[in-house]
């Protein structure tokens, strides 16, 4: 028994020396920049701002998640965000939403200028991760508002998926999540262009 207890301090020491391993941070990026159409006058575009986008609480977490079957999720304690993914989130579809319409006068609520602005996007993420087949999937609910009168102007509900991606790449699932952030972000620009046209 004595040599058992002199034994076990060496194993626990050799297991410390394994150590954990490593944690891996990804970013979610604005993937808009190469197809950002002509800067148009200031005076020619209303000033718009993006409200922050909403996350499930399942989502909005350090991990990275992913599902295996409709009920069962799986939180990756090694691959991680390397910032807050409803930030993350928000800056992308802000910048690909300034670099698709071709302005600068798109903004966060925490950095609105003195203008009134004349437009608000509204956004509600419900699911956004890679599922059993591979496939990312995006479902979210985006709002165009009035920003004066708080009306109602465009109300959408959004689908997107990617092609499948290998499991365990977590690298391939962002950039396939940056990818459908560009798909939304192209829809809601649309929608924005339109209404502006017709005001």
């Amino acid at each position: 028994m004595r040599r058992i207890w002199l034994f076990l301090p060496l194993l626990l020491c050799s297991a410390c020396a394994g150590g954990s391993p490593p944690v891996r941070y990804y970013l979610l990026t604005p993937t808009a920049s190469t197809e950002s159409p002509t800067r148009k006058a200031s005076h020619e575009q209303p000033l718009i701002v993006v409200e922050p986008v909403e996350l499930p609480p399942y989502l909005n977490r350090a991990q990275i998640v992913t599902r295996s079957s409709e009920n069962h999720l799986h939180m990756q304690q090694t691959e991680q965000w390397g910032d807050h993914l409803r930030e993350n989130i928000s800056r992308v579809v802000l910048e690909n939403l300034s670099a698709l319409l071709g302005t600068d006068r798109i903004t966060s609520p925490t950095a609105l200028p003195q203008e009134r602005s004349s437009l608000r996007i509204a956004t509600q993420i419900s699911q956004f991760e890679q599922g059993a087949d591979g496939r990312v999937v995006l479902k979210a609910r985006w709002r165009l508002l009035d920003a004066q009168t708080g009306r109602h102007l465009v109300v959408q509900h959004a689908q997107f998926a990617s092609e499948p991606i290998a499991l365990a790449d977590y690298a391939g699932v962002a950039a396939g999540m940056s990818q459908l952030l560009l798909e939304w972000s192209r829809e809601m620009a649309g929608a924005v262009e339109r209404t502006a046209a017709g005001r």
